[in-house]
């Protein structure tokens, strides 16, 4: 945080009052899509892989079933790892973009 904000908002409740006084409700909303479609893309990326991956209904996913429990904990740590790694390489596009100005969040549509 900039140095010359400090002090501008005594807390967080006396923050909002200002924007909303200033500019409006609507600026609470600022970002909202770009962020819903980050949102969008990285969850069904990586609950649908995971479904797809580890269903545990009689063996359906694709990969195979571990009884050992631990095993199974390692495999999905390891596995959810892997595939958080993959939807958040999807999902970056639809991120902020670095640095000050007013376009900081990119246009979807």
């Amino acid at each position: 945080m900039a140095k010359e904000h400090l002090g501008r908002y005594r807390n967080t409740w006396d923050c909002l009052a200002k924007v909303v006084r200033q500019e409006g409700v609507l600026a609470l909303a600022t970002g909202l899509g770009p962020t819903l479609w980050r949102n969008c893309v990285w969850n069904s990326l990586y609950y649908g892989t995971m479904h797809q991956l580890e269903d545990s209904r009689d063996g359906l996913g694709l990969l195979p079933v571990i009884e050992n429990p631990v095993l199974a904990a390692a495999r999905t740590i390891v596995v959810g790892t892997a595939v958080g790694v993959m939807a958040t390489c999807f999902n970056a596009p639809f991120g902020e973009r670095a640095g000050p100005g007013p376009h900081r969040f990119h246009r979807i549509c």
